[in-house]
């Protein structure tokens, strides 16, 4: 183990440089042309064959015979829009920070969907239908669901935001209900996109259990017991979770 730390610190100051190039111009999903362009230069310079584009912007590389056993390894670099004073540009961050893995359940699985409410055009407050008067009680009694339409004892959250983010296409069905009945007491109607063309639903990230053991072994042998822990689960989703429906896969995180 010592000589596989040995050996990847010949490379240290290489990867570094291209971390922060990709760190220091952060770029939306499917928008990663600049890492796009990064990644290819440097495959080029090394003589890895690849295939690009793959799903808009990806990039998947074939290194050595493809004989079995293969490993994939996948890595994300696209940016989420988020503000933070770490950044004075654009406010598209990626914060950095051990090793940390956990069996089962890693992610939520993630859907999306717009709901838009339409009322009366007209000379307020009388000669109309005021959709904005509807949409409050609609984001209320959707706040409800969780507390009291679904078992406490399961891992669950609605996010009301720019994006609504649910776990199962039950509570999407019960969500469909309540926008269009608030929107009714208000003489309004609602309409609900589950843009699923746009944000295909996600399955949720569920890591292998010998996978997982075999992770924290090989992390204990390199980095020590102290630098291994367990992941805590997170309501938020990826889209690995896509390989895990075809394979066995683990998610893991360094730097935490």
């Amino acid at each position: 183990m010592n000589q596989v730390l040995s050996s990847a610190q010949q490379d240290k100051d290489w990867m570094v440089s291209i971390r922060r190039q990709i760190h220091e111009n952060p770029e939306l999903k499917f928008e990663e042309h600049n890492a796009s362009a990064l990644i290819r230069r440097e495959l080029d310079k090394l003589g890895i064959s690849y295939t690009c584009p793959v799903a808009q912007t990806g990039i998947v590389a074939q290194i050595g015979s493809g004989s079995r056993p293969v490993v994939s390894l996948r890595a994300d670099t696209d940016a989420l829009p988020l503000h933070s004073p770490i950044h004075v540009d654009n406010g598209i961050p990626t914060a950095t920070g051990t090793i940390a893995s956990i069996s089962w359940p890693l992610l939520a699985a993630v859907s999306m969907f717009l709901v838009k409410i339409e009322g009366q055009g007209g000379h307020a407050p009388h000669a109309t239908v005021a959709s904005i008067v509807a949409a409050p009680f609609t984001i209320s009694a959707l706040q409800q669901l969780i507390s009291r339409e679904t078992d406490p004892i399961q891992s669950q959250a609605c996010f009301l935001l720019h994006l609504y983010m649910i776990l199962s296409l039950h509570l999407c069905n019960q969500c469909m209900t309540v926008a269009k009945g608030q929107a009714a007491v208000h003489r309004c109607n609602a309409y609900i996109d589950m843009k699923e063309e746009e944000f295909p639903p996600i399955p949720a990230v569920t890591n292998d259990e010998s996978l997982h053991l075999h992770v924290k072994r090989v992390g204990v042998l390199l980095f020590g017991p102290e630098n291994v822990r367990l992941a805590n689960k997170v309501m938020a989703g990826d889209d690995f979770a896509f390989y895990q429906e075809m394979i066995l896969g683990v998610e893991l995180s360094f730097g935490i």
